[in-house]
């Protein structure tokens, strides 16, 4: 009989650990993958680039296979001005969504900001390739890759087409400056 005490003693015991583990976990992290995610852009849209990672990367923790939090994370490195971050985060939405011509984008916007105009010139030119409502923006970070190749006319006339998208007051700027 005190066997039986015992075990039953022992087995309450061990599931009262159990229960107070697996509430833990719940208080250590009750939200969702997409939950995290909307806070994540909050953060975003606030400026907030490092809770805004943060929150990113709790999302790929539970959703590995997401890739615009992958993107999203790539912005908010790339706000942050760690483009050597950015640079594997939108490969990695890249691997996931292969047409997504946005990441193209940022990928050749991190790649000229690490000066790997080679690598940024040939992302830019798959983003355009892609095309879609964000052209005005490929073009003009084709742009900006030319000037920082030193070809001025070439980059002139990717102004002119980003110009002619949509008015972007930082292709706009950049014209007045360069193109005149």
């Amino acid at each position: 009989m005190k066997k039986k005490w015992l075990l039953i003693f022992f087995f309450s015991f061990l599931l009262s650990s159990c229960e107070k583990k697996i509430s833990l976990a719940k208080l250590q992290d009750p939200l969702s993958p997409e939950e995290h995610f909307q806070l994540g852009l909050i953060y975003y849209q606030a400026g907030e680039w490092e809770p805004a990672e943060q929150e990113f990367k709790k999302t790929l923790k539970k959703a590995p296979e997401d890739y615009l939090a992958w993107f999203y994370l790539g912005l908010a490195f790339h706000q942050q001005k760690k483009y050597q971050k950015a640079v594997p985060a939108y490969k990695k939405s890249l691997s996931l969504k292969p047409d997504y011509a946005p990441a193209y984008n940022n990928l050749a916007d991190a790649y000229l900001n690490l000066d790997q105009l080679t690598l940024a010139e040939k992302t830019i030119k798959k983003a355009l390739e892609l095309g879609g409502e964000n052209q005005a923006y490929f073009y003009l970070t084709y742009a900006q890759i030319l000037f920082k190749k030193q070809e001025q006319e070439k980059a002139c006339e990717q102004l002119e087409k980003s110009r002619a998208e949509k008015n972007l007051p930082e292709a706009e700027k950049l014209w007045q400056e360069n193109c005149r």
